[in-house]
């Protein structure tokens, strides 16, 4: 129950922070902010998802 509302919650902040990544990049034309915010999610995604089994 908890991991798959971790899993919903990441699917929903994986999307939210591509699509602001690819509006700055849009703007900016710069695109290592998307890199680094897709290097970022990556880290958040791996400690939650496979962090929390061993965690709870």
């Amino acid at each position: 129950m908890l991991l798959g509302v971790l899993v919903f919650f990441n699917i929903a902040v994986i999307n939210a922070t591509v699509f602001v990544s690819a509006v700055l990049a849009n703007f900016t034309n710069f695109p290592f902010v998307y890199i680094f915010l897709h290097i970022f999610l990556l880290i958040l995604y791996a400690f939650t998802v496979e962090g929390a089994p061993r965690v709870f």
